[in-house]
């Protein structure tokens, strides 16, 4: 069937299933009785106490970002104290109870003076009524009282919980929605208590060829009854006069498959809530491999759409709509947390990469927060934050900015340089410079005078720039060999052990080192080398670290090879302390 919904249609009219009683499978059944259905009421319970032990969190958008507002009035509404007389998990409990099963759940608002939301009332679900004015066309809700006249309310006055539904005004009767499978369910608990109740036998029949009058077939029937009825009273031996035969039906249990139908009834009602059957305690289908998916689908599937129905009206009803614009957030992460090794790998990921701050993760494992410093995210590279990360940058921009300013003036009068040891220049570099200074100078033409003492200090700086990265990469292996070998010695290993360890942290550290070196000497940068480095001369260069040679000498000398073609013997130039 088609539905057509127009605005001036009266709400009440579009609801096809009433909170009225459903007989089916010969059995009386309303909202009351299906409440002693036990997969009914866990269906519901488990639903209920996952969303009322939830954080009902308030927030303010300031475009992007959403600020969380702890000390908001409307948080301690939702999360405290609703109303003088409930706690909050109790009203929450209280509308979901009758939003999932009768399909709606209303709470009167009550405002102050300013008009912000100051109290929240639970209403009893079948004392209201949905209308629409026939005079403005508006909506309101009738709400009829226990000792009292009919209150009408304003749609801003009444909260309304709405469960799934085809019309979008009322939610629909869960109940009466699954009344039969509901019905068949109950028809078997009660034909299993009446089994057990009759000495878990079939039925009894009792023969007697005599025609019997009334009050001889009444005396025979009591007397069985009282002997053999019940539980209790099972398995007793019968002594029968008078011509009596007994005999018994051919209808049992086993025959009806009643313990098969009981089961498939469950899980046909948990369809109806989707609620998967490992949440009602039927474990059957559950292993260890899948638990933990149906838990993330439970989430997913039954509690995200309860979730948003209640965040959607509670950010449209209990906020005015106005800027600065605030929303709710029903928080159940929680319930999808792993054990305690799969939460602490999620979050070092998570931190690793900038996502989470320290606070974040204390918040969400509902630790006390270390202030405003524990907001700072940071990166794994350096583990440094994004502040850090772009003063690196800020201050890499101004060293190549110096460096190139500093090149000299072919046209200046040159003074004489400092004596460094044969290795010449007079241009002191940092030890902090990056690979973007060094391609800087590459990129830059060197100056041509008629002073050939020009293109050498240019040559120099490139030559500071390129040792600092060289000789980088090698003090960074060296400290680290002697980090482990210093391990080794606390471990009170013999020397041949520690030099078999030794051997094979080099065999590992030693292929990076060697990309390092080779990303130096970019293609542009060898341009400008009389001589172009190979894998060997990195291997040679590591060898010399390892035999004691200091780091610094052995960069000088493979950085002079390379820009001159030839080997230099001393030390690099001065570098100030520090740099």
């Amino acid at each position: 069937m088609r539905y057509v919904f127009a605005r001036g249609e009266d709400p009440r009219r579009m609801v096809h299933y009433y909170p009225i009683p459903v007989q089916a499978a010969g059995v009386v059944l309303t909202t009351e009785v299906s409440q002693q259905v036990s997969v009914v009421w866990a269906c519901v319970d488990t639903i209920t106490k996952a969303i009322a032990s939830s954080q009902w969190r308030v927030f303010e958008r300031r475009g992007r970002q959403r600020i969380m507002l702890p000390d908001d009035p409307l948080t301690y509404l939702l999360n405290t104290r609703p109303n003088p007389e409930m706690t909050a998990i109790a009203f929450r409990e209280c509308l979901l109870y009758q939003a999932l099963l009768i399909g709606n759940g209303y709470a009167e608002i009550i405002r102050d003076g300013s008009g912000r939301v100051a109290q929240l009332w639970p209403l009893m679900t079948d004392r209201v009524c949905m209308r629409r004015s026939q005079e403005t066309g508006d909506i309101f809700y009738e709400y009829y009282n226990f000792n009292g006249p009919t209150v009408a309310y304003r749609p801003d006055q009444i909260y309304h919980l709405r469960g799934p539904s085809p019309s979008g005004w009322l939610g629909d009767n869960m109940v009466a929605r699954a009344a039969k499978s509901i019905a068949l369910h109950l028809a078997q608990e009660r034909f299993s208590s009446a089994y057990y109740a009759n000495g878990a036998s079939a039925g009894i029949v009792l023969k007697n060829a005599r025609p019997l009058d009334d009050k001889a077939y009444e005396k025979m029937k009591n007397r069985w009854n009282d002997e053999h009825l019940g539980p209790d009273k099972a398995s007793r031996v019968a002594v029968l006069d008078g011509g009596w035969d007994v005999d018994s039906l051919s209808n049992k249990p086993a025959d009806s498959e009643l313990l098969a139908s009981r089961k498939y009834q469950l899980e046909e009602i948990c369809r109806f809530f989707g609620v998967p059957p490992h949440r009602v305690q039927d474990l059957s289908r559950a292993t260890y491999n899948n638990i933990e998916h149906l838990g993330l689908e439970f989430v997913r599937d039954a509690l995200t759409p309860w979730c948003e129905r209640m965040e959607q009206e509670a950010d449209f009803k209990l906020f005015p709509q106005r800027a600065p614009w605030r929303s709710t957030n029903i928080d159940i992460d929680w319930l999808a947390h792993g054990d305690a090794q799969a939460r602490s790998s999620f979050y070092e990921k998570m931190r690793n990469i900038g996502v989470f701050s320290a606070n974040d993760i204390l918040e969400k494992e509902n630790m006390n927060t270390l202030g405003e410093e524990g907001n700072l995210r940071v990166l794994m590279s350096n583990y440094t934050t994004y502040e850090g990360v772009q003063a690196m940058v800020d201050q890499t921009n101004a060293e190549n900015e110096t460096l190139r300013q500093g090149l000299p003036d072919p046209t200046a009068p040159l003074k004489d340089p400092p004596d460094n040891g044969g290795l010449g220049g007079g241009v002191q570099v940092s030890r902090r410079l990056r690979s973007g200074a060094v391609l800087s100078l590459v990129a830059s033409p060197l100056p041509r005078a008629p002073d050939t003492d020009s293109p050498m200090r240019a040559r120099e700086a490139l030559f500071g720039a390129v040792l600092t990265l060289v000789s980088g990469s090698l003090e960074r292996y060296s400290k680290r060999l002697q980090n482990r070998a210093a391990d080794l010695h606390r471990g009170k290993k013999s020397q041949s052990q520690i030099n078999t360890m030794l051997a094979d942290e080099r065999s590992k550290i030693r292929p990076k080192l060697i990309e390092e070196l080779l990303e130096v000497f970019t293609p542009a940068l060898l341009k400008q080398c009389a001589y172009s480095p190979s894998e060997q001369d990195f291997v040679s260069a590591a060898d010399s670290v390892d035999n004691g040679m200091d780091p610094v000498s052995v960069a000088a000398s493979l950085v002079r090879r390379a820009l001159d073609g030839e080997h230099v013997q001393g030390h690099p130039p001065d570098v100030p302390s520090g740099q």
